[in-house]
């Protein structure tokens, strides 16, 4: 999983990238500091975080599903 597999304006998965976010930085972060790493309203930060627990969990399934 990456952070093009998330559902988010491009701007914000640019910018994750070039503050050098993983997935797995977002899994483990909290909302505050995804939000203070990039310097966001911790309203958008935390719907990244819901966008890639989703993705995820998305991913999951269909893994499963195909497994």
């Amino acid at each position: 999983m990456s952070i093009e597999d998330i559902r988010i304006a491009t701007g914000l998965k640019n910018a994750l990238l070039n503050a050098g976010i993983t997935w797995e930085k977002i899994m483990d972060s909290g909302t505050e500091e995804i939000a203070s790493t990039l310097g966001i309203d911790w309203y958008v930060a935390s719907l990244i975080k819901r966008e890639a627990e989703k993705t995820r969990t998305e991913i999951l399934n269909s893994t499963l599903l195909l497994a």
